[in-house]
């Protein structure tokens, strides 16, 4: 047994991940705006089974996939590096994970288990696989955000049949049972089932205390198969009835996976938004298996489970549709007039032209929260005064729909009663063609109402602050 213990405790930005050089994965850069990570935290949790040559060792291809999928939490299989010296491991998951990672990896296996985490592992433990002899089922207890520990356990399932399979299954269940996890803790299995299907029995087994039913996590080819050939459901990330609840849809760049990513580096685009993945990495030789991720949203400590503040509070306060020539982008802000910071995430900001058609969309990413009294200016383009960049969206001269909607099934289709707060502009309400925005007028009338707004004061409007027409 060996953990690093972690020399600070880590954080994640809300804003879509960073990406840094090789080396430098630990550096996590805090932004001063008004959108911070008051509420939930959003937690990424992965299978790895990423060794590849001839030593079923990691090498570069698995590494890059490690850190391009920046997970908090990784279950990872065949924990082989180097010389497999205390050095050389710690610089290992230092590389994958960042600066004060921890890690639990089982002793005396020639193809180990083991457990990499930016949270504190708390304590961590191997239990025997009587069915094989060069590994075992690896476990730790992970003090993540919020008030609930996670019990994570990582697997690498036999073979050589689905019978030898469902006897691990069996056995892991029992040990898991008499461990005596706590009811309100959250469980989750992951790593290489080796399974032909999503039916096989051992899955039925694992049902006992974790959910191994559909939707599962895809490619952006919507396959959901992950050996190399792409035609075998090997790989896995399994929760407890309580962590799925908490789940929510990966948003890498601007692509959106609703029930979880599986990576090929060979079909996905753009490959920027996972650097320093390279396109060949998941058929390199002897990589058996792709990356599997899921996010759960987990409350901070002391916000409890509730969202922070009313959603109903939000308002929108400018619109700039039609900017000046060479003036800058399209850009919509919210406003949270309220006294609590306002939770956005999971929620779709669309310029719908009709309830269920399904037209421009930009998702709120787990983690993003307005402050009270703060600001959040989304658009088109990446400038000093937009927090957050758009992508379909195009807002029309002679007018448009502008709606921020919740959308419990995260499909683009809603109900009128979903929507929190919302307009039609017309090009008469002011800020059409001469680089004003549309501000509003009065916080207290309705967005839906010519009178509540009219044309900026300022050439470019006001982003991010107060409106100059209130």
């Amino acid at each position: 047994m060996h953990i690093i213990q972690p020399d600070r405790t880590v954080r994640r930005t809300l804003f879509p991940r960073a990406r840094a050089p090789l080396l430098a994965l630990g550096a996590l850069l805090w932004v001063t705006l008004t959108v911070t990570a008051l509420a939930d935290t959003p937690l990424r949790i992965m299978a790895a089974n990423l060794t590849s040559g001839s030593a079923q060792k990691y090498e570069g291809p698995g590494i890059r996939i490690l850190q391009g999928l920046d997970a908090d939490v990784v279950l990872l299989q065949e924990f082989n590096y180097g010389s497999n010296s205390t050095t050389e491991l710690e610089a290992f998951v230092r590389t994958s994970m960042g600066d004060g990672a921890t890690y639990f990896r089982e002793a005396g296996a020639s193809i180990p288990n083991g457990i990499l985490s930016r949270y504190p592992i708390l304590e961590a433990g191997e239990w025997d696989d009587t069915s094989v002899s060069d590994r075992d089922f690896v476990w730790a207890r992970i003090d993540i955000p919020g008030d609930r520990d996670l019990w994570a356990i990582s697997v690498h399932l036999l073979s050589k049949g689905a019978s030898y399979r469902n006897t691990e299954a069996k056995q892991l269940v029992g040990y898991i049972q008499r461990k005596g996890i706590p009811a309100d803790a959250f469980l989750v299995i992951g790593g290489d089932f080796n399974t032909e299907s999503r039916t096989e029995s051992c899955m039925t087994t694992l049902s006992q205390v974790v959910s191994t039913a559909g939707p599962y996590p895809v490619d952006q080819k919507n396959d959901g198969d992950t050996n190399q050939n792409r035609n075998k459901p090997y790989d896995a990330v399994l929760a407890d009835a309580d962590l799925g609840a908490k789940q929510t849809p990966v948003a890498i760049g601007q692509n959106r996976f609703t029930n979880g990513l599986v990576l090929d580096s060979r079909n996905y685009t753009p490959l920027s938004d996972v650097y320093p993945v390279q396109s060949g990495d998941s058929g390199t030789t002897n990589m058996q298996h792709m990356g599997v991720v899921k996010d759960y949203l987990m409350p901070d400590p002391g916000t409890g489970e509730d969202p922070p503040g009313e959603i109903a509070d939000l308002l929108i306060t400018e619109i700039m549709y039609a900017p000046s020539s060479g003036g800058g982008p399209e850009w919509i802000e919210l406003y949270n007039p309220g006294s609590q910071a306002i939770d956005l995430s999971g929620l779709l900001l669309t310029d719908n032209e009709g309830i269920d058609l399904n037209e421009g969309e930009f998702w709120f990413t787990g983690g993003t929260v307005i402050d009270a009294g703060g600001y959040l200016v989304v658009g088109a383009s990446t400038t000093a005064y937009i927090d957050l960049v758009w992508s379909g969206i195009a807002l029309a001269n002679g007018g448009d729909q502008v709606m921020v909607v919740v959308d419990a099934e995260h499909d683009g289709l809603f109900l009128e009663a979903d929507v929190q707060e919302g307009l039609t502009y017309a090009s008469i309400w002011g800020g059409n063609g001469n680089g004003y925005s549309l501000s509003r007028t009065c916080l207290d009338c309705e967005a839906s109402q010519a009178s509540s707004w009219t044309a900026s004061l300022t050439l470019g409007g006001t982003p991010g602050s107060e409106n100059d027409t209130l």
